[in-house]
């Protein structure tokens, strides 16, 4: 899983040397990103009750990862290492657990914690992923968005493991 971290992380700073040589140092507020990302994900799943509103789920994936692209972004600083950036990752990834059953509250908890810290937190991602491919009832060997396979992999993994982990079942909305 690291490698595939690290891959994906190298790939992230590629970009984003194209975008600007000196990526790092101009301190973008990658963390704002993730907030935006998040109130356009809400809008394609619905959150307005006086109306009828169908959920556009293959949008809510690409809002994801759109999420998952600038948080990346914002875990880089002058002094990051890929090594142990991919390893904290990972870490992340392993003891991360869904705190609801709802993707708008996981949403929304993502965007407050992006707002609070002016960061990024891989557990409230995997916690949104890991609701959301459960809601597009999807199965994960057919995601054609690459560099999500890592959290939608890690999320097929909760989702088996989960009641044995925590002792408790989740349910998951429908949306």
């Amino acid at each position: 899983m690291q490698v595939a971290l690290k891959t994906m992380l190298s790939m992230q700073d590629r970009m984003n040397t194209r975008v600007h040589t000196d990526w790092i140092n101009q301190q973008f507020e990658w963390y704002r990103a993730v907030w935006i990302e998040c109130g356009e994900l809400i809008d394609h799943v619905g959150y307005k009750w006086w109306k009828k509103q169908e959920a556009d789920m293959d949008q809510v994936r690409l809002e994801v990862v759109d999420i998952w692209h600038f948080g990346m972004s914002a875990l880089f600083d002058a002094t990051t290492d890929l090594d142990a950036l991919a390893r904290r990752i990972e870490v992340d990834l392993y003891h991360a657990e869904p705190e609801t059953s709802d993707v708008r509250l996981a949403t929304e908890a993502l965007a407050l914690d992006s707002l609070h810290t002016k960061s990024f937190s891989v557990p409230c991602l995997l916690s949104l992923c890991w609701l959301v491919a459960s809601a597009l009832r999807i199965s994960i060997a057919t995601m054609s968005v690459k560099t999500c396979s890592i959290f939608f992999d890690k999320i097929t993994a909760i989702k088996r493991g989960l009641t044995s982990r925590s002792g408790r079942d989740v349910r998951i909305m429908s949306i």
